[in-house]
């Protein structure tokens, strides 16, 4: 049997190596980018806006530009780029088409791109928090885009540790109160959290993307207890 010190020892080097599967990941991604660019002069390649562009390290915001656009909120960034889309944005492109949205507008509650949320910083600057709230206020309150209705699904690892993501939603939720807003989700988990879109989530709810159909959230409610328990 394995004692404590050693389990410890095994799933930190589990951890090293999910993290260096990721910036492999994150390389190839950056090797398709820069091929792509090439592609996308002349063809119709699909261009998606992602703020900042070729940061390997963080994205704020992702978005396929559309008539009628769905603003998602999620927990955290993974490859995705201004080029290609990862597994979570491919389905929330399915999701929102669905749903009759012909465009999306897709934020974080942390802008830190990680391949699994285990591997996220213990801390987030306070200031990519206000970045991401400002940012996403901007969009929904822009009279250029139409974009009032928002999908929150962020999952379950809010409630496991990061104590900033629960800080993420307060803040956000404060900038969004503001706003004459529709909040939608995929479904609620046990506990009571809106359903993240990745595929294992989706899974686990017997859904696919092509088949989920939007529920309203209330959004108000869960943002009053989010601010009682957190006390932020």
């Amino acid at each position: 049997m394995l004692s404590k010190n050693e389990k410890e020892e095994i799933e930190n080097l589990e951890k090293e190596i999910a993290d260096l599967e990721f910036k492999k990941r994150l390389a190839e991604a950056k090797i398709n980018t820069i091929k792509s660019r090439v592609l996308t002069q002349n063809s119709s390649l699909p261009k998606y806006i992602c703020e900042p562009q070729d940061d390997i390290y963080k994205r704020f915001l992702l978005s396929k530009k559309g008539k009628n656009n769905l603003v998602v909120i999620c927990l955290n960034p993974n490859t995705a780029n201004q080029f290609e889309l990862d597994g979570t944005s491919q389905n929330i492109d399915t999701i929102a088409a669905a749903n009759g949205y012909d465009g999306w507008v897709l934020f974080n509650l942390s802008p830190e791109r990680a391949s699994n949320p285990s591997l996220l910083s213990d801390t987030l600057r306070d200031g990519d928090i206000a970045s991401t709230a400002n940012l996403l206020r901007g969009v929904v309150d822009s009279k250029v885009i139409k974009a009032n209705n928002v999908l929150v699904a962020w999952g379950n690892t809010i409630d496991w540790s990061f104590p900033y993501l629960k800080k993420s939603i307060v803040i956000i939720g404060e900038q969004l109160k503001l706003l004459d807003v529709n909040y939608w989700c995929i479904d609620v988990t046990k506990t009571g959290n809106p359903l993240h879109p990745s595929q294992q989530a989706l899974m686990r709810k017997g859904l696919t993307a092509s088949k989920v159909s939007l529920k309203t959230f209330d959004f108000l409610r869960y943002h009053k207890e989010m601010k009682r328990v957190t006390k932020f």
